[in-house]
């Protein structure tokens, strides 16, 4: 009998972790949605009124995914849902931190490719549509093919700026 309760706690707790994650989806989810640039978290000073649905909590969150990873970041949802309906159907778990890393490595380079294709800033959002790590990406690629001159850079960078967003994409894809 204690084998069985054993097997039914770590049951339990692998439910709890689904609703959890499932909850999780649905907080980043109106947060993002809702994020309004005037609320007051990491990038704006602010006074009380907080505009987003999920208070200031959901403005803290939004802010800082919107920073770090620009709209590519509403991606991180369907891997959030994924991961959530995989623990309530007791699938194998196995590999998760490599899906996780492998599908930021996509998110990242969407962002790139958003960068570099949208280089002038979209009104709204704290870093672009890329975010700050894909800023990182475009510019060292930018930096890279300054080199080689007007035409050859312009032809190179429209390769870097579809080449990265479709594996990106790929990526992403295949690790959910």
């Amino acid at each position: 009998w204690q084998a069985m309760l054993r097997r039914s706690l770590v049951r339990i707790g692998t439910l709890a972790g689904a609703v959890g994650l499932y909850a999780l989806a649905l907080f980043l989810f109106l947060a993002l949605v809702s994020y309004k640039v005037s609320d007051g978290a990491l990038n704006t000073a602010a006074g009380p009124q907080i505009g987003n649905l999920m208070g200031s909590p959901g403005a803290w969150s939004a802010d800082i995914l919107y920073t770090l990873f620009g709209v590519p970041a509403l991606l991180l949802l369907p891997l959030i849902l994924v991961s959530a309906r995989r623990l309530w159907a007791d699938q194998d778990m196995a590999g998760w931190k490599a899906q996780i890393a492998k599908c930021l490595g996509g998110i990242v380079l969407m962002g790139a490719s958003l960068w570099l294709l949208q280089p002038d800033p979209l009104v709204g959002l704290p870093a672009r549509w890329g975010g700050v790590v894909s800023f990182l990406a475009a510019h060292g690629i930018t930096a890279l093919t300054a080199k080689l001159g007007a035409m050859p850079d312009m032809i190179l960078q429209w390769v870097l700026v579809i080449a990265p967003f479709l594996g990106g994409v790929w990526v992403w894809v295949r690790r959910l």
